[in-house]
């Protein structure tokens, strides 16, 4: 939808629709013109544009489907946020928009030291295991530490983004039974407590739940 502000005298006051221009009178006066954008002809798309489009909406959907999380693991980027992610993203998926290489998605990108965990898998549950002590230049026994698992299968992400510090040496996360015999990707990052820095995150590779 395109929108512009409108200065013609003949349209001041008016609200209502002619065919794709809606017309909005604002509370300051101004009138606001909306221009309804039909769709993209898909007959007309070449290939290119088709595959292009594919690979683009594979990558949306993972990237939306852990939103709230990659607001934090993009803290840095602020209301930009999403849009990075999915601009940091754009490689991980296959040319013919067929998988998406998790080994390198980054559910979070930022200046803090990255970390990294052994995980174990025990019936419904993935425990995450650091060193609590491992942590130098901005890094703080208080900060959060964002563990994350991923039904690549699915489409969807189980995580933590407040309850597990850099201290406690230790995360458990659950997923439910439903999801056995799906394959996980496991990811781990960390935050400052003021949630203004984060790490990239590590991927600590793929396993069957």
């Amino acid at each position: 939808m395109l929108m512009a502000i409108s200065k013609d005298s003949l349209l001041e006051g008016f609200c209502g629709s002619i065919g794709k221009l809606t017309i909005i009178a604002a509370e300051d006066g101004k009138t606001i013109l909306k221009r309804r954008i039909g769709k993209r002809n898909r007959s007309k798309m070449s290939d290119a544009q088709r595959m292009q489009q594919a690979r683009f909406k594979m990558l949306v959907t993972c990237v939306r489907s852990v939103l709230p999380y990659v607001r934090y693991g993009y803290a840095e980027y602020g209301s930009r946020a999403y849009a990075k992610a999915v601009s940091e993203n754009k490689m991980a998926v296959a040319s013919d928009a067929t998988s998406i290489s998790y080994a390198d998605i980054k559910v979070a990108h930022g200046s803090m030291a990255a970390i990294s965990a052994q995980t174990s898998v025990a019936g419904t549950a993935v425990t995450f295991k650091w060193d609590s002590m491992a942590y130098e230049g901005m890094a703080d026994s208080a900060d959060i530490i964002m563990p994350m698992v991923y039904n690549t299968n699915k489409s969807l992400g189980i995580y933590s983004i407040s309850r597990f510090t850099r201290a406690d040496g230790m995360a458990v996360v659950t997923f439910p039974e439903i999801w056995k015999g799906d394959t996980l990707a496991l990811y781990i990052a960390v935050r400052n407590a003021d949630a203004t820095k984060s790490s990239d995150s590590t991927c600590l590779g793929q396993v069957m739940a």
